[in-house]
C-alpha cells in the first residue's frame, strides 16, 4: 500500500504577512553597510539592480547611489510596505 503525504498546514504567505524586518544575522546600520558594500564589489554596478527577496529594503537603500534605477521583489506585502517607507523617509527613488 502507499503511503499518502498530508499537505503541511505551514503557509509561508501566512508566515511572511506581518513581517518587517530582514532576516539578517545583525540589524546595526554597520552591519548592513558591511553586507552591502560586499555585494556592490561582486556586483560591479550597472545601470539597474533588481534585488529579488529584498526584504524590507535594508540593503536596497545603499544600492540606490550606485544604480540609476533600483527595483526591490519581495514575497511578503508587510517588507515590501516597509522598503517604501524607507525610500520615502530617504527621498530615494526606489522601484518597489
Amino acid at each position: 500500500m502507499g503511503s499518502v503525504l498530508k499537505r503541511s498546514e505551514f503557509s509561508w504567505e501566512e508566515y511572511f504577512s506581518d513581517k518587517k524586518k530582514g532576516g539578517h544575522r545583525f540589524s546595526t546600520e554597520e552591519f548592513l553597510t558591511k553586507e552591502a558594500n560586499e555585494k556592490l564589489f561582486h556586483l560591479n554596478g550597472g545601470k539597474t539592480l533588481l534585488d529579488f527577496g529584498c526584504g524590507a529594503g535594508e540593503l536596497l537603500i545603499h544600492y540606490v547611489p550606485k544604480y540609476e534605477k533600483v527595483i526591490g521583489s519581495d514575497f511578503s506585502r508587510s517588507m515590501l510596505f516597509e522598503a517604501e517607507k524607507k525610500s520615502w523617509n530617504r527621498s530615494m527613488e526606489m522601484w518597489i
